[in-house]
Formats: structure tokens, C-alpha cells, sequence
């Protein structure tokens, strides 16, 4: 037993130091680069790096940034996603400046680092994953858009689809502007949601100690489940289907009909003039 404590308290350490990635700063020599890729529809990115996306005729990106720091960034494509990392922790540079190029676009997969693009990204589809520390700031259209964020993640999106899913959970963060389509929503832990726009229907669910705030969001019929110390503030204009339980809070703006489904424990329900 003492033998086997021993080698875990050595080993661990090391791989532990083995996994940490070199550190480097830029030598403040800054030139530019660009390159063409090979035809991809996914982008995930790996590493703390800022990527801006641009709409073109031909995928590719483009690098200003000190001269010593442009190879230790690593852009593949694998099975139509485009994979971007950093060999090195960058800890100073004079410049970096990441511009990825992209003709096509249905999913973007973020651990870290941040993505944002002014252009609107329209597609059938687009699917948006966030973890870590990481940032998201888009523009889309389309049918269908869903979200998934975890961790620290943050995003800013604003949406002009048909139907949008979104489910968030541990202390990750949204602001959201989408004016048309069905929603489905799920916030769990600590997620925290801030959505203004309009929609026929709304079904939302809140688990934990989560908030949401959407006051803004004109929905014409809402569903909605609220349990532990989650806090909603939700507008309804036709109808409002109430299931509300343990220590939930729930702040009702508009004139809807109100169906209490359920409503246990110290749930409440507080009626707002709207604006």
C-alpha cells in the first residue's frame, strides 16, 4: 500500500508538469500570413487564442503577428472540421491576429480562447458548443440552431432561425437576441441566460439555482418547469403553463392566461407591469 501511495505521489506530479505546454513570448517582429485549407464546415478551437471569422469564396486564414510566434500555431483539417491549437502558452506579443476564412459553416466547438465574427453565418443549420473559460460572439440565420455551453463559457449571439434549442448548465452565461422561431430552453447549476427577441412558443426549464432573464423575449405561450432556487422573468402574451417547485421564483410580465400545473414547496409567482 505504502508502495503504490508512493509511485501515484511521484508520478502524478510529473505527468502533471509533462502535460503544461511550453511558454513563449513574441519577439515583436511582426509580419503576415496567409494560406489556403482545405474545404471544411466545422471549426474547433483548442487553445486561449481570438479568432475572427470572415466570410469568403475559399476557406483559409490569415496571421499578423510576430514572426516567432506564427509556427506554433497549428490549423488542420480532420474529417471536415478545422482544428485549431497552439503548441506554446503565448504569454506576450506584440501582435496576433488570427482571421479564419470560411465558405461554409454548420458547427463551431470552443474549449477555450474566443471566436466572434460581424458577419451573419447563414446556414441550415448551425451548432455551437462552448466549454472552459471560452467566448463566442456570432450573427446567424437559418432553420435550426442549437446551443451547449458548460464551465465559464460565455457567448453572444444574435439568431434569425426557425427553431432554437439551448441548454446550459454549471456558471456558464448567455446573451441572446432571436426574433423568430420555437424555443426550447434547459439552464441548469448556476447558468445564467439573458434573451430579448419574440416567439410563438416558449419551453423552459430551470434546474438548480439558475436565472433567466427574458422579459424581453415576447412569447405568446410558454411552458415552463422551475425547481430549487432558479429565478425566471418571463413575458407571456396568450398563455402560461406553470409547473413551479421547491424554493423557485417566478415573475410573470404581459397579460396571459396563467395554468398552475403545479406549484409545491415556498414556490413563488409574482405578477410585473411591463414596460
Amino acid at each position: 500500500m505504502k508502495k503504490t501511495l508512493f509511485i501515484i505521489c511521484t508520478v502524478l506530479p510529473m505527468l502533471i508538469v509533462a502535460q503544461r505546454k511550453p511558454k513563449i513570448k513574441g519577439n515583436r517582429s511582426v509580419i503576415e500570413v496567409r494560406e489556403s485549407l482545405p474545404a471544411f464546415n466545422a471549426i474547433e478551437l483548442m487553445d486561449d487564442l481570438d479568432i475572427e471569422l470572415k466570410k469568403s469564396f475559399e476557406e483559409g486564414y490569415e496571421i499578423t503577428a510576430d514572426d516567432n510566434l506564427i509556427d506554433v500555431l497549428k490549423f488542420k483539417v480532420q474529417d471536415s472540421t478545422l482544428i485549431i491549437s497552439s503548441f506554446y502558452t503565448i504569454m506576450a506579443k506584440k501582435k496576433l491576429e488570427i482571421v479564419v476564412n470560411i465558405k461554409n459553416l454548420t458547427m463551431v466547438t470552443l474549449h477555450d480562447g474566443k471566436i466572434e465574427s460581424d458577419d451573419i453565418i447563414s446556414t441550415d443549420e448551425i451548432h455551437i458548443r462552448t466549454a472552459g473559460p471560452s467566448k463566442v460572439k456570432l450573427k446567424a440565420s437559418g432553420f435550426m440552431a442549437s446551443l451547449n455551453m458548460e464551465d465559464n463559457s460565455y457567448a453572444d449571439l444574435n439568431l434569425d432561425v426557425d427553431s432554437l434549442q439551448l441548454n446550459m448548465k454549471h456558471r456558464s452565461d448567455a446573451k441572446i437576441y432571436s426574433a423568430t422561431g420555437e424555443k426550447v430552453i434547459q439552464l441548469q447549476e448556476n447558468a445564467s441566460l439573458d434573451i430579448a427577441g419574440s416567439t410563438t412558443s416558449l419551453d423552459l426549464m430551470l434546474l438548480g439555482s439558475s436565472r433567466y432573464k427574458g422579459e424581453k423575449m415576447q412569447a405568446e405561450n410558454v411552458k415552463v418547469l422551475s425547481t430549487g432556487s432558479s429565478l425566471a422573468r418571463i413575458y407571456a402574451a396568450r398563455q402560461i403553463d406553470l409547473q413551479s417547485q421547491e424554493d423557485a421564483k417566478t415573475y410573470l410580465y404581459g397579460e396571459p392566461k396563467i395554468i398552475i400545473e403545479e406549484f409545491t414547496g415556498t414556490s413563488q409567482l409574482l405578477k410585473k407591469k411591463s414596460d
